[in-house]
C-alpha cells in the first residue's frame, strides 16, 4: 500500500477514534452540569448540528484550491482546540449552552470537512489499493465506533468529562499533525474560475442518473434504518427488559460484523466485480430489521440477547461489505473535481433524512405500537434495494471491466 495512502488511513484512524471517544460529551455537560431541559439540549443539538453542516457547506467551495494536506490538517486542528476549550472551560466552571453549541458546530463542520476532502486524496494516492483501502477504512470506523463510546464511558466515569475532551483534542490534534505526512503528494488544483460553487454538489448529483439512483438507496435505507433505532431501543429495554450490560452488548458485539467485512471485501470485489458485492450487499443489509419485530416477548435476558445480536450482526456484516462497494462505485461516477462538493451534499442530505426518521419512528412507534412499526420501516428499508437494480453506468465509464471479475 502507498506510503501516502497509510498515512491518509492513519489521519482518518485517529480523527475517527477522537470522534467516537466525544460521543455524547456535549449532551453530558448540558445536563449533568448546565440542567437542561428536553427543550434546550434539543434546541442545543439540532441548532448546532444545522449550523455546522451549513459552514461545511459554505467552506467546501471555497477550500476547492487548497492543498488536501492544509484541510485536513486545518478541520482537524479546529476540532481539537474547540473540544480543548471546552475541556478548560468545563475545569473553571466556564461552560454554556452557548459555548456547547459553538463547539458541536464546529466539530460537525470539520467531519465533514475531512470526510469530502479524504475521499478524492485517497482515490489520487491510492492506484490499485483503492478498493483495499476502502474496505481498511470501513473495518477503522467500525472499530471506532466500539472502542470510542467504551472509552469515553470509562474516561468520564473515572475521571470527569473534561479528561474525555482532553482526550479527543490530543487525538484530534494527532489527526492534525499526521495529515502533515501528505503534504508531499501531488496535487492539482483547479482554476479559481472553474472551481465549485456551493451547490455544485447537488447539481452534480441531480444530473447523473448513477448518482439519483445511489442516492436514492441511501436515504430511504437511513430513513428505515433511522426511524428504527428507537424502536429497537424500546423492544430490547421495555420488551425483553435487558438489563444495561446486555443493552451495551446489543449496541457492541454487532459491530463486529463490520469489521470483519470490512477486511476482505476487497477480496469479494476482485472476485466478483464491484457491482454483484454491491446488489448482494444492497440486498442483504435490507432484511433484517423486519424479523426484529417478530422476536417473542418471552425471549429475555441472553436469549433474547442473542436473537437481536446475530440480527444485527446480519445487518452490519452486509453494510460492512456494502459500504466499502458503495463509496467506490460513487467515486468513479463523480467526477474528479466534484467529488468532495458531492460528499458534502449528500452528508447534508442524509443528515437531514436521518434526524426527520427518528422522530417519526417514535411517533409511529406511539402510535400503532413497536412491533407494527418496525416491520413497517422494515420493509421500508427492504424497498431501498429497488434502486439498486440495474444500476446506469456513468457516461464516460467502460462497463465491462467494473463488472468482471479480476483476473
Amino acid at each position: 500500500m502507498p506510503l501516502h495512502l497509510r498515512r491518509l488511513l492513519t489521519v482518518f484512524t485517529l480523527g475517527q477514534l477522537g470522534s467516537w471517544t466525544g460521543t455524547g460529551a456535549i449532551a453530558w455537560i448540558a445536563v449533568r452540569h448546565l440542567d437542561a431541559t428536553g427543550t434546550e439540549l434539543g434546541l442545543l443539538l439540532g441548532l448546532g448540528t444545522f449550523l455546522g453542516i451549513l459552514l461545511a457547506n459554505l467552506a467546501t467551495p471555497r477550500t476547492a484550491g487548497a492543498h488536501p494536506a492544509t484541510v485536513l490538517g486545518g478541520s482537524a486542528l479546529v476540532a481539537a482546540l474547540a473540544a480543548a476549550s471546552l475541556a478548560v472551560a468545563g475545569w473553571v466552571e466556564a461552560v454554556t449552552l452557548l459555548h456547547l453549541g459553538a463547539v458541536l458546530c464546529l466539530q460537525t463542520a470539520a467531519g465533514m470537512l475531512q470526510a469530502a476532502r479524504i475521499a478524492p486524496a485517497m482515490r489520487q494516492v491510492a492506484g490499485d489499493h483503492l478498493d483495499q483501502a476502502l474496505g481498511r477504512q470501513e473495518a477503522i470506523a467500525w472499530t471506532a465506533t466500539i472502542v470510542g463510546p467504551a472509552v469515553g464511558g470509562l474516561l468520564t466515569d473515572a475521571l470527569g468529562v473534561e479528561v474525555t475532551l482532553l482526550v479527543v483534542a490530543l487525538l484530534t490534534l494527532g489527526s492534525a499533525l499526521s495529515a502533515r505526512g501528505v503534504a508531499g503528494m501531488a496535487w492539482d488544483p483547479p482554476p479559481p474560475r472553474e472551481r465549485p460553487r456551493a451547490d455544485a454538489g447537488y447539481r452534480t448529483i441531480a444530473g447523473s442518473p448513477l448518482l439519483r439512483r445511489l442516492l436514492g438507496n441511501a436515504l430511504l435505507f437511513t430513513a428505515g434504518t433511522m426511524a428504527s433505532t428507537p424502536l429497537v431501543d424500546l423492544l430490547l429495554l421495555r420488551t425483553l427488559e435487558l438489563s444495561a450490560w446486555e443493552y451495551g452488548l446489543s449496541q457492541g458485539l454487532p459491530c463486529l460484523g463490520g469489521i470483519l467485512a470490512g477486511m476482505v471485501v476487497h477480496r469479494l470485489m476482485g472476485r466478483f466485480g464491484r457491482r454483484p458485492v454491491l446488489l448482494a450487499s444492497g440486498i442483504g443489509r435490507t432484511l433484517w430489521i423486519a424479523p426484529l419485530a417478530l422476536v417473542p416477548s418471552g425471549l429475555a435476558g441472553v436469549a433474547g440477547l442473542a436473537v437481536v445480536v446475530g440480527l444485527q450482526l446480519g445487518l452490519l456484516l452486509a453494510a460492512g461489505f456494502f459500504n466499502p462497494a458503495f463509496s467506490r462505485v460513487r467515486m468513479d461516477a463523480a467526477p474528479g473535481d466534484l467529488l468532495a462538493p458531492v460528499i458534502v451534499a449528500w452528508a447534508t442530505l442524509n443528515r437531514a433524512v436521518s434526524a426527520a426518521a427518528m422522530a417519526l419512528g417514535g411517533v409511529l412507534g406511539s402510535l400503532v405500537g413497536v412491533r407494527p412499526a418496525l416491520l413497517a420501516v422494515g420493509l421500508v428499508t427492504m424497498a431501498s434495494a429497488l434502486f439498486l437494480v440495474g444500476l446506469p453506468h456513468p457516461p464516460s465509464a467502460d462497463p465491462e471491466p467494473e463488472d468482471a471479475p479480476a483476473a
